[in-house]
């Protein structure tokens, strides 16, 4: 693996304060937690790592000499989209 891709993937599990570590974590037992027991954990795995990701390259894009550390809030957001995507479209069929 690269140093790169590790990075990316160390910067999943970064929170900037302590507020914003007790809202991710409250969130992960309380959505999470079901959304886990629904689909799996292979599946809750990926879209964490994935949306993780995501938000450090979005992050690294749009504010390219500033370094944030704002994938554990991306993590969240994905999260949201994925659970309403899920229930919109189990709603539909």
């Amino acid at each position: 693996m690269s140093i790169y891709l590790l990075s990316q993937l160390n910067s999943v599990c970064l929170c900037y304060s302590i507020l914003q570590l007790l809202l991710s974590l409250v969130f992960q037992l309380v959505f999470m937690r079901h959304l886990e027991k629904l689909l799996g954990s292979l599946r809750i795995c990926i879209i964490y790592v994935v949306c993780g990701i995501a938000g450090s390259l979005s992050s690294a894009i749009f504010i390219p000499y500033h370094v944030e550390v704002s994938s554990c809030t991306a993590v969240i957001f994905g999260s949201i989209k994925y659970i309403i995507l899920h229930v919109s479209l189990v709603r539909a069929f």
